[in-house]
């Protein structure tokens, strides 16, 4: 198949570097197909301003997320938390496909956590929570939504059965490995499926002991996974993730804080629009779900940012505006100036937070003038090449260079990066 060439009036046209990359991908779509992706990935938001800061934004839209944990860390109450946001963004042009194969989860629970736009389904083999995406990307379709971003949430992948494993005239024996052949088979086909239709795919799924014994030990899982864990699925449902998180709890919440709950570690196990294996503690209430400003109470505590005791708290750059902790919540929302002092540190924390962890911010190249001024002169009378006189070889310097990882991200690969290491500037 022959692909048309761009014209040089056009490349002409086209003098930054991102334009050129538009005009090149639109060609190889219209010639050979395909769907071109963005630069700008597309983000519903979790609702807890430290949890989108490590995870790029949010969860991706046009992507899945895979979130794993025991049973009882706050998997799917993570997830209803960002339905919640999609409604309250998109308002009843949101909407979220909510797969429940353990059939836990209750419209009176989605209710308290703030969800009122889902359906819940449950009793379904893999092969229909494929049919049903394919569904809902006509609907979006036929309905004018695909340009409005939905929620499908498959809770729990591990407990949702083939149909061939449903039947049960079928040895058990015979379906083995069926359902990580499955997913290896639909998962891509999914995947150009939910972009085109904005659907944020969120994957619920639990963490499994490795059985090591001697010489039949269970290949290497994901780096930055929990040691001695795998999870069920096969690969594919892994290594096509956009982001994996894990979950994990640890533990109550001070007492100080004054309601029941717990902390809820958070690890990037995978991230392609952030650096990975970054952990973050948040606040769980039992009664309402995750909570956004304790959790960033806890994040500034962790960073040293809030201190003082539960009589008197107080930010480290604001030590005359003083509260007690139990009432620190009513103080942000009824004090103006209280608020705005505490989201300027925030914010601020946040970003020396961002420059620890990366080196540089990747900002779209520009030619410089003097490059844009040739591009547009006549190539008809080029000017005569002067050669320049070669430089000496600096040794010492090209030793240096050879030894410098240019490693982007200031983190070392051996070792977790936490947030709640105590920043020092």
């Amino acid at each position: 198949m022959a692909v048309k060439l761009v014209s040089k009036a056009k490349v002409k046209e086209a003098l930054h570097v991102n334009a050129v990359h538009k005009l090149i991908g639109d060609i190889l779509s219209q010639e050979v197909g395909g769907l071109v992706c963005e630069s700008n990935q597309e983000f519903i938001s979790t609702g807890l301003d430290t949890l989108d800061f490590i995870l790029g934004g949010g969860f991706p839209v046009g992507q899945y997320t895979l979130i794993v944990g025991h049973p009882g860390s706050a998997k799917s109450t993570l997830v209803c938390r960002a339905c919640h946001e999609l409604e309250k963004k998109y308002k009843e042009k949101a909407f979220t496909i909510y797969i429940d194969t353990e059939q836990s989860m209750s419209v009176t629970r989605l209710k308290q956590l703030g969800v009122t736009q889902a359906s819940i389904v449950n009793g379904v083999s893999i092969e229909q929570v494929f049919a049903y995406l394919t569904k809902i990307d006509a609907f979006k379709n036929d309905a004018g939504l695909s340009d409005i971003p939905s929620i499908f949430v498959w809770d729990t992948c591990a407990n949702t059965m083939s149909a061939k494993e449903l039947d049960k005239i079928t040895d058990p024996n015979s379906s083995l490995g069926w359902r990580a052949r499955l997913l290896s088979f639909w998962i891509p086909k999914m995947l150009p499926l939910i972009y085109r239709s904005k659907i944020a795919v969120v994957i619920v799924n639990q963490l499994r002991d490795k059985i090591d014994s001697g010489f039949a030990a269970s290949p290497t899982d994901l780096k930055y996974l929990s040691h001695s864990k795998n999870i069920p699925g096969g690969n594919a449902l892994k290594f096509n993730a956009f982001t994996l998180i894990e979950l994990k709890d640890r533990g109550k919440v001070p007492d100080t804080y004054g309601f029941p709950g717990a902390i809820i570690e958070i690890k990037t196990v995978k991230c392609k629009s952030f650096p990975a294996n970054v952990r973050l503690n948040v606040v769980l209430d039992y009664r309402t779900g995750f909570n956004r400003f304790w959790s960033n109470v806890h994040f500034l505590k962790e960073k040293n940012q809030l201190v003082g005791s539960g009589a008197s708290t107080y930010l480290k750059e604001y030590p005359d505006m003083r509260t007690k902790t139990r009432l620190l919540e009513h103080t942000y929302n009824k004090d103006p100036k209280f608020k705005a002092a505490f989201d300027e540190v925030l914010q601020k924390t946040l970003q020396e937070t961002f420059d620890e962890l990366s080196a540089y911010v990747i900002t779209p190249p520009t030619l410089a003038k003097s490059d844009q001024k040739e591009a547009t002169d006549d190539e008809s009378n080029p000017e005569p090449v002067q050669e320049q006189p070669q430089e000496p070889i600096n040794e010492e310097a090209q030793v240096q260079d050879q030894n410098d990882d240019s490693c982007p991200f200031d983190i070392d690969p051996t070792q977790p990066t936490s947030l709640n290491q105590t920043h020092t500037s």
